[in-house]
């Protein structure tokens, strides 16, 4: 009797060992342990990948639920001109670690990412970089989500020349294999010699090579930018994109004061056509619509001053433009009309990246406005149904130096009207 409790009462101690350390594994899984080992492996391996340096200040990882990363830079040198520096405030992985480290370990899904130098093709080719990096993603099923949270990328082009996105956070969410979700906020996209976006959000959808962007948004120029894209990541081509720039304030985006000012506000759309991600094939249809639009001294404004003899071109006051306009291998084909209280005009032509234009404009001069003009051009102008001026000519060349010819048809007027004047004159001189 005394030896069966005995046994018993050693079956109990068994099991209440064994669930304790039960418990302990359970409660241990869930605690975070910090691995200068394992911190050195992920610098280790960031080097191999090609970074020029790597500094990660600390690793925790807990066996259930994941691994938390904080302070992390990475330098890469592309040439003495050209760099880029990244750092992350903390990155947050959730995943089982026992099945992450087989998956990496044994299944060693860790060549999905064996570049010759991966940090060299991210800055040559992101797209297949953000690829490879998803791809690696979708082969670890342990892995749940990724939140990245105080990231910065500082690109350097040249001297004094940097590109700055600043305050990154992502979450993002595996919902199978191929397949997953997210979003992204940006505090600000700085790029050299050009215009910040504020502000910038947006929700993401990654489908294998397919990228879809929606609900982007941010603040551009004084107004809001909004944008929406689906992009194939394998073949870098862009599938369908929209963007929408509404209540953009012109004096933020024409900032060339020793070549005159613009004043106004716009609201402008394009639709990307199908293509190549290539900037140079960048291609699609566009609106863009001004009002209280108010143009000084602008180049074209100085060509019109010397070839018309008429100050009154400096200052030029619109109450709304309308442009229709189509991008395709690198110039803008466009039709305008603007209308204001002293005159209108239609344009009609084109301007390439190298801000060449051709423009063939007519329209209308106010009987006022007209009226600045001296004797002999507004000789040149036929006249209107309501006593102004009519004009028609040719602008081209470079925008900051524009040339101006009168239309032909216009100068023939002129010679005729000239004619006609001087017949006047030596009839009124003989009956004298």
């Amino acid at each position: 009797m005394a030896a069966g409790s005995g046994r018993k009462k050693n079956r109990e101690i068994k099991v209440a060992i064994v669930l304790m350390i039960s418990f302990l594994v359970v409660v241990a899984g869930f605690m975070p342990l910090n691995s200068n080992y394992l911190k050195n492996i992920a610098q280790e391996k960031l080097l191999e990948l090609g970074a020029d340096s790597v500094h990660i200040g600390y690793i925790a990882v807990t066996v259930w639920s994941g691994v938390r990363i904080r302070d992390v830079s990475v330098r890469k040198i592309i040439s003495p001109t050209e760099s880029y520096h990244i750092t992350l405030g903390t990155i947050s992985v959730r995943a089982n670690i026992i099945s992450a480290a087989y998956e990496l370990l044994v299944r060693k899904t860790f060549t999905a990412l064996e570049q010759e130098d991966y940090f060299s093709l991210a800055y040559h080719s992101p797209l297949d970089a953000v690829n490879e990096v998803a791809e690696f993603m979708g082969l670890i099923g342990s892995m749940r989500a990724v939140a990245l949270a105080g990231g910065e990328l500082v690109l350097i082009r040249g001297a004094k020349k940097s590109t700055k996105v600043a305050d990154v956070s992502i979450n993002c969410k595996r919902n199978s294999p191929n397949h997953l979700t997210g979003s992204l906020r940006c505090g600000v996209v700085a790029v050299p010699e050009n215009h910040s976006v504020k502000n910038f959000s947006a929700d993401f959808l990654l489908e294998g090579p397919l990228f879809h962007l929606v609900n982007g948004r941010g603040d551009l120029l004084g107004g809001e930018v909004r944008l929406g894209a689906e992009v194939d990541l394998v073949n870098r081509s862009v599938l369908g994109a929209n963007l929408r720039a509404s209540n953009i304030d012109l004096s933020q985006l024409y900032r060339e004061p020793q070549q005159g000012t613009v004043e106004g506000r716009a609201d402008i759309t394009f639709q990307f056509a199908p293509g190549s991600l290539c900037f140079s094939s960048i291609a699609g249809q566009g609106t863009l619509g001004a009002s209280g639009v108010h143009l000084s001294r602008l180049p074209f404004q100085r060509t019109l001053i010397t070839a018309l003899v008429a100050s009154g071109f400096s200052e030029l006051y619109f109450d709304t433009i309308q442009s229709d306009f189509e991008l395709s291998s690198g110039k803008v084909v466009l039709e305008s009309t603007g209308k204001g209280g002293d005159l209108w005009f239609k344009a009609k032509g084109w301007v390439n990246s190298d801000m060449v234009m051709d423009q063939q404009i007519e329209g209308e001069l106010s009987e006022e406005f007209a009226s600045q003009l001296p004797a002999f051009m507004a000789a040149t102008l036929e006249r209107s149904e309501d006593g102004g001026r009519v004009f028609k000519f040719h602008l081209y060349g470079p925008a900051d130096e524009p040339r101006l010819e009168i239309d032909k048809d216009q100068l023939r007027g002129v010679v005729r009207r000239g004619f006609s004047e001087l017949r006047r004159s030596v009839r009124g001189s003989r009956r004298r």
